[in-house]
């Protein structure tokens, strides 16, 4: 079975990208979600099939964007029968977003997504986005929220492991804005040396520090300890 490393997957037309895709997933990844979509991970020189691939099965949920111009093309319809297979062992999958189309419409094309509840751009985007988190929170997560992969002392032998690309996040934290005093990705082990140096230089060398896969893990992780320390507060 694969991992499950991001909530959602969202698939759809490039016409819809700017109007629909690019803010929907604005409000999920501001909500806390994980979300893949191509233009933030797919890189130059990447297969893009292989990559949209792993998207898929990366994914606890699809949110399919459907509308004219996804059953126009091929490789969106893909996508969604790719989804389908994975709702046959009763496993909730797929969160329709319809998008200037009717249900009508939507039964022409295809009577088995017609018959799922689904939610339409009609009404807000941020409606919509209430909603697909709703869902999602109902079913539960599977996708890691942001947890480290290293919670200890920062000493030159721990930065010496740390992954390369990973995000290290002091515990220390500046009197005047309550940030950390180190925030900075951890580079090739020769550039290393330099991030020992500013650990010593600002205090927070022998202390508490944690240490993310990458710095959306970093961002997921403080917004879960926020929206914790919010609800506390009420």
């Amino acid at each position: 079975m694969n991992d499950i490393i991001w909530d959602a997957f969202i698939s759809h037309a490039s016409e819809d990208h700017k109007e629909v895709v690019i803010p929907l997933a604005d409000l999920l990844t501001s909500s806390g979600l994980k979300i893949w979509l191509d233009k933030g991970e797919i890189f130059v020189g990447d297969s893009l099939r292989e990559k949209i691939d792993e998207g898929l099965a990366g994914s606890q949920f699809g949110i399919v964007i459907l509308s004219h111009n996804f059953f126009s093309k091929d490789w969106p319809r893909a996508e969604l029968d790719g989804l389908f297979s994975r709702e046959i062992s009763g496993e909730k999958v797929i969160l329709p977003v319809w998008h200037n189309i009717s249900l009508e419409e939507i039964k022409r094309y295809s009577p088995l997504i017609a018959g799922k509840f689904a939610v339409s751009t009609s009404d807000g985007l941020s409606r919509v986005a209430k909603q697909i988190l709703s869902a999602i929170h109902k079913v539960g997560r599977k996708a890691s929220i942001g947890k480290p992969i290293y919670t200890g002392k920062l000493t030159k032998k721990a930065i010496m492991k740390f992954p390369e690309g990973s995000y290290l996040v002091s515990n220390c934290y500046s009197s005047f804005d309550r940030r950390p005093l180190i925030e900075e990705h951890v580079g090739y082990v020769d550039e290393r040396e330099n991030l020992w140096e500013q650990a010593k230089s600002s205090g927070s060398d022998g202390r508490l520090c944690h240490v993310f896969k990458d710095y959306d893990d970093y961002v997921a992780y403080a917004r879960m300890i926020y929206s914790s320390s919010i609800k506390g507060s009420t």
